[in-house]
């Protein structure tokens, strides 16, 4: 009787919707704290090294513009000699008269 009266066990398939809890495990976290990680990197890189690199660059084009300023700066010194030199090459009054006198010039020979 004692075989009989044995209880086996009634169930006989694999619960296939079991799932462990695996939130706690040490390669779960290791994914996490990596994911996070990259997370933070990608912002740190939009707000924070983008945003250095323009400046940067802002710094590398105003140090350009400030040179360039001075070399004009320095050719706007001798603009009194500039203005001489321009005023002897410049026409004066007599010119149209001396245009004048080439047209006629070059009537008389054709």
């Amino acid at each position: 009787m004692s075989k009989r009266n044995a209880a086996y066990p009634a169930k006989r398939s694999m619960n296939l919707f079991y799932k462990p809890d695996r939130t706690t495990k040490p390669a779960t976290i290791a994914l996490y704290v990596l994911f996070v990680l990259v997370c933070l990197l990608g912002l740190g890189k939009f707000l924070v090294y983008d945003l250095w690199a323009e400046t940067a660059q802002a710094r590398q084009s105003l140090t350009a513009a400030e040179a360039q300023l001075q070399g004009v700066l320095l050719e706007l010194t001798d603009y009194s000699e500039v203005w001489e030199r321009y005023s002897r090459y410049s026409a004066t009054e007599e010119d149209p008269n001396v245009k004048n006198n080439l047209e006629k010039i070059e009537k008389n020979f054709n």
